[in-house]
Order: C-alpha cells, then sequence, then structure tokens
C-alpha cells in the first residue's frame, strides 16, 4: 500500500512538472509572440502616425486652400454689395434729378405761356399807349386851338362897352360861335380821365416788366441747375457704367475661383478616399494583431488567475482572523467608552444637582443631610433618590444640603423611570392617596401652613405643640447670601417650584414630596393657627418666580408680600 501510494505521488508529481513544464514553454511562447505583435503593434502605430501627420497636413493645406477662397468670395462679394447698392443710390438719384428736371420742365412751359401771355398783354397795351399818345397829341392841338379862341373872346369884351353898336350886330356871330367853348371844356375833361388812364397803364405796365424780368431771372436759374443735373446725370452715367465693368470682371473672377476650388476639392476628395482605403486595410491588419493578442493574454490570464485564487483564499483567511481580532478590541474600547461615558454622567448630574441647589436653595450646602436619624450617606428612601437623581432637581426640603449619590439610570426614558419609581420603598409601601396627599397645598390665609406628612412613608408621633418660633431661626445665625423664595407650604415647596413641565411622552410625573425638618418626636400632627407668623402665600401666577435679589434685569419684579396681620 505505501508503496503504490509513493508510485502515486511519484507519478502525480510527475504529471505536475510535465504540466508546469509545459505550461511554462506555453508561456514562453506566449510571450515572445506577444513581443512580437507589440513590435508589430508599435511599427503599425508609427506608421499610422506618420499617415495621420501627413493626412493633418494634407487637411491644413485644404482648409487654408479654402479659407483663402472664403475670404476672396467674402470680399469679392462685399464690394459687388457695395457696387450693387452704389448703383442703386445712383439709380435712385439719377430718377430724383429726372422727376425734379420733369418738374423744372413743367414749371418752364407754365412760366413761357406766362411769358407769352405778358408778351402779348405788352404789345395790346404798347398799341393803346400809343392810340392814347394820338389822343392826347390831338388835345394838345385842340386846346392850343382853344387858347387861340380865347384871346380872341378877351379882346370882344374888352371893346364891348365903347362899341355896343357892334355887338348887335354880332349876335349872330357870337351865337355861332358860344358852342365852340362847351366842346373845348369837354375835351379837356376827357383829356384829364386820358390821363389818369395812362397812369394807371404805365403802373401796369411797370408791374408786367418787373414780372416778365424775375421769369426771365428764374428761366435762367431754372437752365442753369438742369444743365447742372444734366452734367450729374453724366458723370453718374458714367459711374455706373463703370461700376459694370468691375461687377463683370469680378463675376468673372468668382467664376474662375469657384472652378479652382472644384478642381481643389475633386483631388483632395481623391487623395482622402486613397487614404482612407489605406487606413481601414491598416486597420484589419491591427484588429487581426488585437485578436491574437487578445487570445494570448486569456490564456495568460488563465495561468495567473489560479495563482490568484490562492492569493485571495489567503488573504481571506488573514481579513478573517484580522477581523476578529479589530472586532475584540472593538468591543473593549466601547465597553471602556460606556464606563467612562456613565462615570462622565454621573460626574455631570452631580454637578448640575449642585448648580440646582445653589441657584435654587442658598441653605443647601450649610445644613447636613442628617434628617430623620440618616447620616449624609446614609439609606434613603428609594423612591425619593429616583426622583432627585432621574429628574435633576432637588428635594423640598431647603435647609437639608448634603450631597447625594448620582443615578446611574439618568440615560433610561421617563417612562421607565417611572415604572422604576413606582416599586415600594424599603420601610414599605405608600399608598398613591397619602403620596398626593402630603403635597397638597392648604392656602388659607388665617391659618398657619403645615405639610400632612413629614415624608414618604412615615407618619409623626404626636408631640407636644410647636412654639411660636421660625424653624429657620437656628440658621439665621450667619448671613444667608440670598432671601428665601415664596413658601408654599413651610417645609415644602410648591410640585411647580422646582419641576418644569412635562413636556415629553410618556406617564405623568409624581409630584414632588415635602419632608420635615425635625426627626420624629412626639408632636401633633396639626399646629395651632398663628396669624402674620408666615407672610402670605404668593398669587398663582407669580409661584414660579425667582426671590427680588435674584431675578435678572429682563424679567419683571416680583410681587411684594402682603404686610402681616397684627395680632
Amino acid at each position: 500500500y505505501e508503496g503504490l501510494e509513493s508510485s502515486l505521488k511519484e507519478a502525480s508529481f510527475d504529471k505536475e512538472s510535465t504540466e508546469a513544464q509545459s505550461l511554462k514553454a506555453t508561456y514562453e511562447n506566449l510571450a515572445r509572440s506577444k513581443s512580437e505583435l507589440e513590435d508589430e503593434i508599435l511599427l503599425l502605430e508609427k506608421e499610422l502616425e506618420e499617415e495621420r501627420a501627413k493626412h493633418s497636413e494634407q487637411d491644413d493645406l485644404v482648409k487654408t486652400t479654402v479659407r483663402i477662397s472664403e475670404i476672396n468670395k467674402e470680399r469679392l462679394m462685399g464690394t459687388i454689395k457695395d457696387a450693387l447698392d452704389e448703383n442703386a443710390e445712383l439709380q435712385e438719384s439719377h430718377e430724383q434729378l429726372s422727376q425734379g428736371a420733369e418738374v423744372m420742365n413743367e414749371k418752364v412751359n407754365e412760366l413761357n405761356k406766362q411769358k407769352v401771355k405778358f408778351e402779348e398783354s405788352n404789345v395790346q397795351a404798347e398799341q393803346d399807349l400809343q392810340d392814347k399818345d394820338n389822343q392826347i397829341k390831338s388835345l394838345e392841338e385842340s386846346l392850343l386851338k382853344m387858347k387861340v379862341w380865347t384871346d380872341v373872346f378877351g379882346e370882344d369884351i374888352a371893346d364891348d362897352g365903347n362899341l355896343d353898336w357892334e355887338v348887335k350886330s354880332d349876335l349872330e356871330n357870337d351865337a355861332r360861335l358860344g358852342d365852340q367853348p362847351k366842346g373845348a371844356l369837354k375835351r379837356l375833361i376827357h383829356a384829364v380821365k386820358l390821363n389818369a388812364s395812362l397812369k394807371a397803364l404805365e403802373g401796369e405796365r411797370n408791374q408786367i416788366y418787373t414780372q416778365l424780368s424775375e421769369v426771365d431771372k428764374t428761366t435762367e436759374d431754372l437752365t442753369e441747375r438742369i444743365r447742372s443735373w444734366e452734367s450729374e446725370q453724366a458723370s453718374l452715367q458714367s459711374e455706373i457704367t463703370q461700376f459694370e465693368n468691375e461687377k463683370q470682371k469680378l463675376q468673372q473672377k468668382l467664376q474662375v475661383m469657384t472652378e479652382l476650388y472644384q478642381e481643389n476639392e475633386m483631388k483632395l476628395h481623391r487623395k482622402l478616399t486613397v487614404e482612407e482605403n489605406y487606413r481601414l486595410e491598416k486597420e484589419k491588419k491591427l484588429c487581426k494583431v488585437k485578436e491574437r493578442i487578445s487570445y494570448a493574454a486569456e490564456e495568460l490570464e488563465t495561468c495567473r488567475q489560479r495563482a490568484k485564487d490562492l492569493e485571495e483564499e489567503l488573504e481571506r483567511t488573514i481579513h478573517s482572523y484580522q477581523g476578529q481580532l479589530v472586532a475584540r478590541t472593538c468591543e473593549r474600547n466601547l465597553n471602556d467608552l460606556r464606563k467612562e461615558n456613565a462615570h462622565n454622567r454621573q460626574k455631570l448630574t452631580e454637578a448640575e444637582l449642585k448648580l440646582e441647589r445653589l441657584e435654587k436653595d442658598p441653605f443647601a450646602l450649610d445644613v447636613p443631610n442628617t434628617a430623620f436619624g440618616r447620616g449624609p450617606r446614609g439609606p434613603e428612601n428609594l423612591l425619593d433618590h429616583q426622583m432627585n437623581t432621574e429628574r435633576g432637581e432637588l428635594s423640598c426640603d431647603r435647609l437639608s444640603g448634603a450631597p447625594r449619590a448620582p443615578s446611574d439610570k439618568s440615560l433610561s426614558p421617563p417612562w421607565e423611570q417611572d415604572r422604576r419609581m413606582m416599586a415600594p420603598p424599603p420601610d414599605g409601601p405608600v399608598s398613591s392617596e397619602k403620596q398626593s396627599n402630603r403635597n397638597d397645598t392648604k392656602d388659607d390665609r388665617g391659618n398657619s401652613k403645615v405639610p400632612d406628612s413629614p415624608g414618604r412613608g412615615f407618619v409623626p408621633p404626636p408631640g407636644p405643640p410647636v412654639p411660636p418660633v421660625d424653624p429657620r431661626s437656628q440658621f439665621m445665625g450667619r448671613a444667608c447670601p440670598f432671601p428665601p423664595p415664596p413658601p408654599r407650604n413651610i417645609y415644602g415647596a410648591p410640585p411647580d417650584y422646582f419641576s418644569p413641565p412635562n413636556d415629553f411622552p410618556g406617564p405623568p410625573r409624581l409630584p414632588f414630596p415635602g419632608r420635615n425638618v425635625y426627626p420624629p418626636r412626639g408632636f401633633p400632627p396639626y399646629i395651632p393657627p398663628r396669624a402674620g407668623f408666615f407672610p402670605r402665600p404668593p398669587h398663582p401666577e407669580s409661584r414660579r418666580e425667582l426671590p427680588p435679589d435674584l431675578i435678572p434685569p429682563s424679567k419683571e419684579p416680583a410681587a411684594e408680600p402682603p404686610e402681616t396681620q397684627e395680632t
């Protein structure tokens, strides 16, 4: 059996050695083929880079030629647009000038017509003037004849006195000649009228002459303008012809440039097709080489995967052991941190209790907690201990100030705390009615205020009456730094004085108890009333207020206590 085992081991070892040798040989062959393929890939990549560089250079040349042609085209188009715009402007100006020339021609024709009319009227006026001149000349001749007759008639009148007989003889002649002076007067009147009409005609003639002179001036101005417009029109037509010639030349250049651009584009397209075919062939070769490389890489990965599996198993085992060690260390650290947190929380609760005692009860630090026959660290009531430690409040005994050990259960929820507090105290079970009756207030102004019971689960025995002395007088020897807060009961604070409102979910809190200061003695449960011993209880609205010396300036001052009644 041992010989068979050794032979089998040797055979398996030989097989493994042969497999390892074959794997090594295949690995070496694959490495050689891989190196050869990598060399081929490098050569092909170099060739591709060279071809890409050539292709990029050709692309740059093509782009530069295209850009140059586009720039030239844009320039030519800009010049053509400018020429067309100028041509349009010139045509518009030519049309405007032609329209103005037509308007001026119409005005000239109208003025010529008016000129012809004025000339005709001038000719008629000249003829009238000639007629009037002839009439004036005839009138002047008639006037001269009349002067001759007046001279003749004057001589006849002078000789009338001497020659009466000649008058008689010449009566007939006088009758004949009596009609001549009447005709001369008529002619004079007619001559005066003719002179007035002649003057009016002369004024009209002068006006016509002035109008004719103005018409001549306007015609001259219009002719000058027409000549200037004709010269401008000729210059514009020459410019239009020049621009048309330039436009034809630019169009010819555009045609030539477009033809050259198309030829260059065709050449470049042919080169690009040839290069793309060559590139595709090389890419096919590269794909084949990559397939060979991938096949060799897969074989290498299969060989490496076997080694990786073993390494992963080793790493898993190492990580598992390391994780166990880390988990143990973390658990230890967590336990240590929890202990430290609990200790720190205890310290915080103690510090908070001390601060609250200092703020709320100024006599807490001066009085040792020795009530009911207990030392400062003696046995306590379970409910009182839980109330003081879990809620973080002082006891109702203002005169006892010894610190107590804080609770370790401050992190528990309030309903669990209250459930724990419902456990019976060590002295015996306490009913809820008694516990509520111990904290009830008695606000009777005429009677003194005494609690119903001195503490939890304790009924004081009957004893002698209390003398009318302030129970705080034993502590009044030393000067108190702050006055006491307004009392609700003599030995206990109101239920709302220390405990904040219950804003958290869960069952309601138990009423805050009040404890008696004095040890149990044989006193009666009730003290006779004595008026004027203590001040009146504060108003319900001011029960939560602090004493006047402790009130901050932002709050309103506390209500003044009323005067005591005189007995």
